[in-house]
């Protein structure tokens, strides 16, 4: 349909160079048209069943009224990938031995990392370990700074895992009433904003938008448990950076069905050696 007949392999959906294009020539009416189904595809794709795609959708959607040869050249990328990786799926399965928490969300961000210098914000949730939610996109506000922008996608991915959460509990007190509500955990990679959601050393939190300190009642009222990731461990990267083939793979491994030749323990396997707290009541 698009009029491709034979399309070759791409190891990742998109490039760095995607982030700041260097061609201003416009691409011709046909072109546009054809860029923004190729969009409209990829991101009807990203939202449903492929998040590792959510990152170049972001991107390439903000230019779908002024396309450049550059952003053609992407997006035929993006299908290149998507073709060659059309097994990878996102299995759902219940696992008797799970003992870590219910529902752990991992929040990530980049900064100034545009060609407008605008942060990007990412963030995974899972519920028993399997993943049921995602999300990417740019943040609003402007921050002056890698934890500023940490900080605001903390409380974004807070925001966006609330409602899962009260599901969660709304169904587990219906089987058994005398369940108690657990927090949810909350996995970031960086020690600042981990400080900022529990209160501490807010003195250089005091320029961020006062809608994103919503997150810190959250962690007052027990909603959300900040914990700390290994940045190799983080795999939210996915959604908020362009990454080398071989890391998106390992990444994607721990969170998605990507083929019987890669085995790992899924989201246990991230977590292992990082200190996540029991659950409390």
């Amino acid at each position: 349909k698009l009029g491709f007949t034979n399309l070759r392999s791409a190891a990742s959906p998109c490039e760095p160079a995607i982030l700041k294009p260097n061609d201003d020539r416009e691409c011709t009416p046909d072109e546009q048209a054809w860029y923004r189904r190729v969009v409209g595809i990829i991101g009807y794709i990203s939202c449903r069943l492929r998040p590792d795609l959510s990152f170049t959708y972001g991107i390439l959607s903000s230019r779908l009224g002024r396309a450049t040869p550059s952003h053609i050249q992407a997006a035929t990328r993006c299908l290149k990938y998507l073709y060659h990786t059309r097994h990878y799926s996102i299995t759902i399965s219940y696992d008797p031995t799970w003992d870590l928490p219910k529902v752990i969300q991992l929040s990530d961000a980049s900064h100034a990392s545009t060609e407008k210098y605008e942060n990007i914000t990412g963030g995974l949730t899972f519920v028993y370990g399997n993943l049921i939610g995602w999300f990417s996109r740019k943040q609003v506000h402007i921050s002056e700074s890698t934890s500023a922008a940490e900080y605001q996608a903390a409380s974004e991915c807070a925001v966006e895992g609330r409602h899962i959460h009260d599901l969660v509990h709304e169904i587990e007190s219906f089987i058994d009433p005398s369940t108690k509500r657990e927090p949810t955990i909350l996995m970031l990679d960086n020690t600042a904003a981990q400080q900022w959601i529990k209160g501490q050393k807010l003195k250089k939190a005091r320029k961020i938008s006062i809608c994103y300190h919503n997150i810190r009642r959250m962690y007052e009222r027990k909603e959300i448990l900040p914990c700390y990731l290994e940045g190799t461990k983080q795999h939210a990267d996915i959604l908020t950076k362009p990454l080398s083939g071989i890391t998106l793979k390992n990444h994607l491994s721990y969170i998605m069905d990507i083929g019987s030749d890669v085995n790992t323990s899924g989201l246990k396997g991230t977590l292992e050696n990082t200190q996540v707290l029991a659950p409390q009541g």
